[in-house]
């Protein structure tokens, strides 16, 4: 059980021997960071509890000064509701967290007003939307947070991911209410002065490319062009409009468009990584339309599955919101996700009028259909299998489990990232040959991270957070199969809670044998990332697993 020092003096002896460091320490080539600041962190503790509060320490002191250089109206403070006097706080929550009324009875009011006389955005919310939406604007360039160690460990995930650099300082325990922590040393990080960096001694950074994949959906998608819609529909309002409508308020709701990411980042990876560079912003807002719709493409047929997802497991939020079946009924849900499909196809044809290449625009074109085909009917397989396995009532061993979840997750996955190749063939950066050299490394891996991907699913299941509206224990409540319940295989009686279940997991040691797997396939997707030869896209394909997987 991962603890933070009781004592102030041993956290202060501690937080010493951090600031000793230097403040960018060498990485050892093909060390995951996480397992770098492990290595750090047992140097300097003994007590295995105190590891994990260590490496918060030691990465927000790595950080430093990355952070520095970010101008403060441009930082964000992330505190925790759970910091307020919860017997007087008269606060209230909406979308965006508590809306703090400075009234004097917590630390939550100094902490908010320092930071926002400095210029500080400031939110107090354990998770929020706008926290990802502020990211991909460009309008938070560095985040500064409090918070337990489980939800540290998974902000600084998804930030690593962005490339936003990131300071935190834990609480003192995680019992979700009247939480205290060192208030002098979030003051100290708070007033951290704004220090320009030279442009030129900026480290990589993938952000650029994650805020382009963002503006994707931010305005207008290209044009169906429905030639057999009369003048008389073109309302918006118009029942003919209505699944135009539905379909692109559902892909532009929300979403962190990780996808169409990595179909961009392949890309801008094999031809010359000008995106992650210090004038990233400006080579990533020049990146030719037909990419950019290729891309898109990824994360429409993405959402499409949503949509049908959510019908056949009965869920009812997503992004926050009632699911379309909820607000419009299924038959037009299902119909909205199918016009999905259609259009994503369609963006995909029209591409070889798109392509500076037009020698070789049909091949690739068709190629690209072939990959998005081929991947749509294994994710259907792979889905088929999970509901085959629910509608029969019986409980799938592990390796079943795992086996359908790489099928309902891999081929996205690999399908990204064969679409950001084929780009960079059309593009002449890279030739045919090359493409079919590195599809088999590309499908492996694909395979090694979908797993990672799903079996964080599981967990997040039973440790939600307020972003999506998430509710614990949905998957074991419906009956779902998941790689928990094959581990524990019992019927589950009307009467059992979901309580029950999570002390029965917990007490087996699931939860972290859950983790550890997730580790082990993490580790094989970063030796396969390891074998690929081209330099850019080995460096790529190893953040993400830094980024997506577990150690």
């Amino acid at each position: 059980m991962q603890q933070v020092p009781v004592s102030r003096t041993e956290r202060h002896r501690i937080r010493s021997l951090v600031a000793s460091l230097p403040l960018i320490s060498p990485l050892t080539d093909g060390q995951p960071v996480r397992n770098q600041l492990e290595t750090q962190a047992r140097s300097i503790v003994n007590d295995d509890h105190y590891i994990a509060w260590t490496m918060v320490l030691i990465g927000s002191h790595r950080w430093q000064r990355r952070v520095s250089a970010v101008p403060i109206p441009q930082r964000l403070l992330l505190l925790p509701h759970c910091m307020r006097n919860a017997s007087q706080c008269p606060a209230g929550y909406d979308s965006e967290g508590l809306h703090c009324q400075t009234c004097g009875a917590c630390e939550l009011a100094r902490l908010k007003t320092t930071a926002q006389t400095l210029g500080y955005r400031v939110l107090i919310a354990e998770g929020s939307p706008v926290v990802m939406q502020w990211i991909l604007s460009g309008k938070v360039n560095a985040i500064l947070g409090v918070g337990c160690l489980r939800s540290l460990e998974k902000a600084f995930e998804k930030l690593q991911l962005a490339g936003i650099p990131a300071q935190a300082v834990p609480l003192h325990h995680s019992t979700c209410k009247d939480s205290t922590t060192d208030i002098d040393w979030v003051l100290e990080m708070i007033q951290t002065p704004y220090t320009p960096a030279d442009p030129i001694d900026a480290p990589p950074t993938y952000i650029h490319l994650l805020r382009e994949a963002g503006r994707l959906f931010a305005g207008n998608l290209p044009a169906f062009n429905m030639t057999e819609r009369s003048n008389t529909d073109s309302s918006n309002d118009s029942p003919a409009r209505q699944t135009e409508s539905l379909a692109f308020d559902f892909v532009s709701r929300g979403g962190k468009f990780y996808r169409p990411f990595i179909t961009l980042a392949v890309y801008d990876s094999l031809t010359g990584s000008n995106c992650t560079s210090h004038e990233g912003e400006k080579y990533a807002a020049q990146l030719p339309d037909w990419v950019k719709n290729a891309a898109r493409t990824i994360e429409i047929f993405h959402k499409a599955s949503l949509v049908h997802d959510d019908i056949q497991d009965g869920d009812l939020y997503r992004y926050g919101q009632p699911t379309l079946h909820q607000t419009h009924g299924i038959a037009t849900a299902i119909n909205v996700g199918d016009y999905l499909l259609g259009y994503g196809y369609r963006l995909i044809a029209n591409l070889r009028e798109e392509m500076s290449r037009q020698d070789l625009a049909g091949p690739i074109v068709a190629e690209m259909l072939s990959v998005l085909s081929s991947a749509h009917c294994r994710l259907c397989v792979g889905q088929g299998t999970e509901l085959a396995w629910k509608a029969k009532g019986e409980i799938p061993t592990a390796e079943d489990v795992l086996r359908f979840y790489v099928g309902k997750t891999s081929p996205a996955f690999e399908a990204a990232l064969n679409i950001g190749v084929l780009a960079a063939v059309a593009s002449g950066a890279v030739d045919q040959t090359f493409y079919a050299d590195v599809q088999k490394q590309l499908q492996t891996f694909s395979k090694h991270l979908g797993a990672v991907f799903q079996i964080k699913n599981d967990l997040e299941d039973w440790f939600p957070d307020s972003t999506n509206k998430k509710i614990a224990g949905t998957d074991i409540a419906s009956m779902r199969p998941t790689l928990l319940h094959a581990w524990f295989p019992i019927t589950c009686p009307s009467e059992r809670s979901v309580s029950d279940w999570h002390t029965d997991f917990e007490r087996l040691g699931l939860f972290d044998k859950a983790r550890h797997l997730a580790s082990r396939y993490s580790r094989k997707a970063r030796d396969t990332a390891f074998a690929v030869e081209h330099s850019q896209l080995r460096a790529l394909l190893l953040h993400f697993t830094e980024a997506l997987g577990m150690g």
